[in-house]
């Protein structure tokens, strides 16, 4: 495994990725999420794709990709270990959402490019990045009250990479960034319209549930 070699593709992908509005659509009629976890000690990567209607926010379709795990656990190249089920999983849904909410680093990465850019650089989707912990960045914490956010800044306080949004009261923040083909204003904006009142938005809310098979994945199903 070259270290340089993958850098070098990171700031690659970097330059291709698109940080404005490209979506085909004005109000998505589909919005994905995604979620990625581990079985056997690492050695299987499982990734989980749902499909929710907008508005309502119901689950019409879900698929989990398992796959050997190739690539071993760096930070900072973490799209690489996690891209390969995302990529199976995509490939099984079939019906492709508009807009894909991604739990992970858009833009807000050392490099630009996170598991959100690089799946939807890949993939030619509008993404967004919904991170629960800070990779890269300095930011202002959020006032407490609900939907209250910061901006997120690159380590040097220059350029915006991405937003901090409080969600939900007495909750750590999330942090959201454009992953591909959509703006800063865009991507907080449908992780706002996509929150039903927990921290995580609708999409990636689901995708955790289905992707860990915890006891709302019963309640989801029952709904469809």
């Amino acid at each position: 495994m070259n270290l340089a070699q993958l850098k070098q593709q990171q700031l690659e992908y970097a330059e291709s990725i698109i940080i404005q509005d490209k979506l085909d659509f004005t109000i998505p009629k589909f919005i994905g999420g995604t979620d990625v976890g581990f079985e056997n000690g690492g050695e299987i990567t499982r990734a989980a794709i749902v499909v929710l209607s907008y508005p309502d926010l119901r689950l019409v379709e879900y698929k989990v990709a398992k796959v050997k795990t190739e690539f071993p656990y760096i930070p900072g190249y973490l799209s690489f270990r996690e891209y390969p089920a995302l990529e199976e999983a995509w490939q099984q849904i079939s019906q492709k959402p508009d807009l894909l909410l991604v739990d992970g680093q858009g833009i807000a990465h050392p490099r630009g490019v996170g598991i959100a850019s690089h799946l939807g650089l890949l993939l030619d989707i509008p993404t967004i990045g919904v991170a629960k912990k800070r990779l890269y960045g300095q930011y202002t914490e959020p006032d407490s009250k609900p939907l209250s956010y910061e901006k997120l800044w690159d380590k040097h306080g220059e350029q915006q990479i991405g937003w901090v949004l409080r969600s939900k009261l007495r909750c750590n923040p999330l942090f959201i960034s454009p992953g591909h083909r959509v703006s800063y204003q865009t991507a907080l904006d449908w992780v706002i319209k996509c929150l039903k009142g927990y921290r995580l938005p609708e999409p990636t809310r689901f995708a955790d549930a289905v992707a860990s098979n915890k006891p709302f994945f019963s309640q989801i199903l029952r709904g469809m």
